[in-house]
């Protein structure tokens, strides 16, 4: 919520997609369906669009995560916000 400026009800199950960058949200969905659909961890940098129509870039890391055999699976997602490293980066290059 922090990062992208969404709330957390809006960013709840595959809300948060809402808020990434037009231009990564394919590859993006395309990660995820492949953690969904294999169970393979997930790890790359994208950009959100926050509300105020600012960027902000992200390492996004998720993995499954199963409690019980049988049950439904969960998913974590962590976000590392990199916003102020792309900044850095930029200025020296």
């Amino acid at each position: 919520t922090e990062l992208t400026g969404l709330r957390l009800r809006a960013a709840y199950g595959m809300g948060w997609l809402d808020a990434v960058h037009p231009e990564d949200r394919a590859g993006v969905e395309a990660d995820w369906q492949r953690l969904v659909a294999s169970g393979a961890p997930l790890a790359r940098e994208l950009r959100y669009v926050r509300a105020d129509g600012s960027c902000a870039w992200s390492l996004c890391s998720a993995t499954r995560v199963v409690d019980d055999p049988g049950s439904e699976p969960r998913y974590l997602r962590i976000e590392q916000d990199l916003t102020e490293q792309r900044r850095a980066q930029a200025v020296i290059d």
